[in-house]
């Protein structure tokens, strides 16, 4: 699927993730894991509507701008993290809803 091929690559130390996007660049999708609470990734509480705990995390450099970027907690020492990359040359912040929309998907997934 592009330059984004869904293969698990360790970002900054922190996340592990499975990443997918065009081959063009822009938009994009990554979903992985922390080891760590959304407290120890410096996330501020946000409610989107899921039944874990929910956090609007720092910006990710790798992928371009950083995008946006929310954390499901799932134990103390666990997170979800879910970036999303907006098309080409929009604001981080219009890559939120779709973010946001993938969380709820996945929520009531997880144990």
């Amino acid at each position: 699927m592009g330059y984004h091929d869904g293969t698990a690559k360790t970002v900054l130390g922190k996340y592990t993730v499975c990443n997918w996007g065009g081959a063009s660049g822009g938009e994009g999708l990554a979903i992985g894991h922390a080891k760590n609470s959304l407290a120890g990734l410096g996330g501020h509480s946000t409610d989107i509507g899921t039944r874990h705990k929910a956090a609007t995390l720092p910006p990710v450099p790798y992928i371009g701008s950083g995008g946006c970027t929310i954390g499901l907690e799932l134990s103390d020492s666990t997170s979800l993290i879910i970036i999303g990359n907006p098309p080409g040359g929009q604001p981080d912040d219009v890559a939120c809803p779709k973010v946001n929309q993938v969380a709820k998907i996945i929520d009531p997934k997880l144990s």
